[in-house]
């Protein structure tokens, strides 16, 4: 069944329901090549966006209005038996897109996954909370199609309330040219990784891309985590004042920041990063005037602490007025992945917008050994960085660009940028506490020309690594990867024999049972501890042979599997194949034996009360 809506604004959402039986719960080890297909729509209209007049900051997508209730109305007469419900849409000729619920409200019971076809971006589980937040909003994903999985009790869906208001529209087309974004900055640009950025690794930690909303549209901009003198990890995150001058409260809501968006390695590659992001923010101080006058720095709270896990690092900065003789600036021009520019000239002391007020340094960017790296749009609000890696100004703009004349006469890689001076950011905007940054960073009121950045290296992070998938009866390795030198390790593993172990790297943990088990890992040093959950991260599979089968197949289940398994037989192209003779051979085996198979290509799901497996197989004549 397939619903197609016309929406305002010329966009045509499609909403695809499967009608097929699914494959089981998502994970993060759902198999991609389940013989159950996405239905797409093609042959929509575009929908082209004016380009924005606002040139100093560079225009990221638009929000459309949609209008779409999911509902217990919506899914009735659809419930799955096996407890999971699935869904879709699809946002003709969009690359990438974002969703902003007015109502979010999943019932206790029920979890929602939302993710692109073939699992290559999983959001979730989103499960019920008592508390809900007026705006939910769910960052862009590179797709054009979104999947809505529901898992577990069903008869509860008669409560959820999914009302999505907006979709976000990123690197649509407009005027004939792309948005900016992944991968769209200028050949001149240096990754954050090459030999430019050796000795900024912490400083790189700090800084953050912003997908804003401001006036209704969305931008990209570049901001950095700053230290207070209580070194307390309050998440204060420094921008550009004409970045977010003109978001209201409920925008400001949802801005969303990506942390460590960054290529591991100096050549970069195809591949975007992992994202990780936070949401939402509230506005504490700024300079005014849209960045006109003063020096443009806009002041904004985190609404959720960073979490450690982000490797977060607090940076420090210089208050004086000594112009400093080299240093970076670290930043993601038109959106990109993370970047750095290098002055090797003395900064001087400069105004902006003929303003009358000294209230910038100017920067010349130099020729590295990786490139000419300069700012573009998107670096906005970017940190300046001098020799000594405390931040000395915030990135208003400038003339600079990678080639000369890019942008018009006047412009190219030899020309000046201009960040405003974090010491007039301190305290010369204004006399307000809202004009002004020493009352949020120095509460206490010390009054230093320095401070030292803040990085948590002692606090400890769990993490561990181990494969995933083990064949019933076998065991599994795992090896401890946490931060902050932790002294005591206890893992938990369930289903496992044993299911509990000290130790830094416990090894041959042996699963008997077929289905996905979590594990756990608490770790612990003289200053705290931290937990990892990881749900269902071991997957216990079943044995299936001969492959290739002249069509008489075993399935070995495990010595310990209960009674309750089902097998359907599909097709390539998704058809089932009846009928299907299943003979029990002993507690743990099966013998399957399917009627006249032809040579080719079939699909085995097996699915339990704990788990839902398919398993490729060949049949040879």
């Amino acid at each position: 069944m397939k619903k197609l809506l016309f929406l305002g604004y010329g966009v045509l959402i499609s909403l695809g329901v499967f009608t097929q039986e699914v494959c089981g719960p998502i994970s993060a080890n759902s198999a991609t090549d389940s013989p159950f297909f996405w239905e797409t729509v093609s042959g929509l209209p575009l929908y082209y966006f004016s380009e924005a007049t606002d040139n100093l900051r560079q225009h990221a997508g638009t929000f459309v209005p949609v209008g779409i209730l999911f509902d217990g109305k919506f899914l009735s007469g659809r419930v799955n038996e096996n407890g999971v419900e699935r869904w879709g849409i699809v946002l003709s000729g969009v690359q990438s897109a974002g969703l902003i619920f007015s109502r979010f409200f999943i019932p206790e019971g029920l979890s929602l996954y939302i993710y692109s076809p073939g699992y290559t971006d999983v959001r979730g589980p989103f499960t019920y909370q008592e508390e809900e937040t007026p705006i939910r909003v769910i960052p862009p994903f590179t797709s054009d199609s979104l999947i809505f999985e529901l898992n577990g009790n069903l008869s509860r869906t008669q409560a959820l309330q999914l009302f999505l208001e907006e979709v976000l529209i990123i690197e649509q087309p407009f005027l004939g040219s792309p948005q900016k974004g992944f991968g769209d900055s200028g050949d001149c640009e240096v990754n954050v990784h090459c030999s430019e950025g050796t000795h900024w690794d912490l400083q790189q930690q700090s800084v953050v891309r912003i997908l804003l909303r401001a006036g209704g549209q969305a931008y990209w901009c570049t901001g950095a985590l700053v230290n207070n003198t209580r070194n307390d990890y309050k998440p204060y995150l420094l921008t550009a004042d004409h970045c977010g001058y003109d978001a209201t409260e409920e925008e400001l809501n949802q801005w969303i920041f990506y942390f460590n968006y960054a290529f591991p390695y100096c050549s970069g590659g195809s591949a975007e990063p992992v994202h990780r992001t936070l949401v939402g923010c509230r506005h504490i101080a700024s300079g005014g005037a849209s960045g006109a006058e003063g020096s443009d720095f806009f002041l904004v709270e985190l609404q959720q602490q960073v979490p450690f896990s982000f490797n977060p690092f607090f940076t420090g900065w210089d208050r004086t007025l000594s112009p400093a003789e080299s240093g970076v600036t670290i930043h993601h021009p038109d959106g990109d992945v993370k970047k750095i520019s290098t002055f090797t000239a003395p900064v001087t002391s400069a105004q902006w917008n003929n303003s009358g007020i000294f209230s910038h340094w100017k920067v010349i960017w130099a020729s590295t050994v990786n490139g000419h790296g300069v700012t573009e749009g998107g670096s906005s609000g970017a940190p300046l960085f001098n020799a000594d890696g405390y931040l000395i100004g915030t990135l208003t703009g400038g003339l600079a660009a990678c080639v000369a004349g890019e942008f018009g006469p006047g412009t190219g890689p030899d020309q000046p940028d201009y960040f405003g001076k974090f010491t007039y950011s301190w305290d010369q905007n204004g006399s307000l506490p809202a004009e002004q940054l020493a009352p949020w960073l120095d509460p206490d009121g010390i009054q230093p020309y320095r401070l030292e950045g803040l990085y948590n290296s002692d606090m400890p992070v769990a993490s561990f690594t181990a494969d995933t998938s083990v064949i019933i009866g076998e065991t599994l390795d795992f090896y401890d990867r946490s931060q902050g030198n932790p002294t005591e390790w206890k893992w938990y593993f369930e289903g496992g024999t044993p299911s509990y172990a000290t130790g830094q790297n416990p090894g041959s943990i042996t699963y008997s049972s077929y289905g996905s088990f979590d594990v756990r890992l608490v770790v612990s040093n003289a200053i705290a501890s931290d937990t990892l959950l990881a749900t269902e991260y071991v997957k216990v599979i079943a044995t299936v042979y001969p492959v290739p089968s002249s069509g008489r197949i075993t399935v070995n289940l495990g010595k310990s599997f209960a009674s309750g398994v089902d097998f359907t037989l599909f097709d390539g192209q998704g058809r089932q194949i009846s009928p299907l003779n299943v003979i029990q051979t002993d507690a743990s085996a099966y013998v399957l034996s399917p009627r006249n198979l032809a040579a080719g290509t079939y699909y085995l799901k097996i699915f339990s009360e704990s788990m839902t497996e398919v398993k490729r197989l060949v049949v040879v004549n």
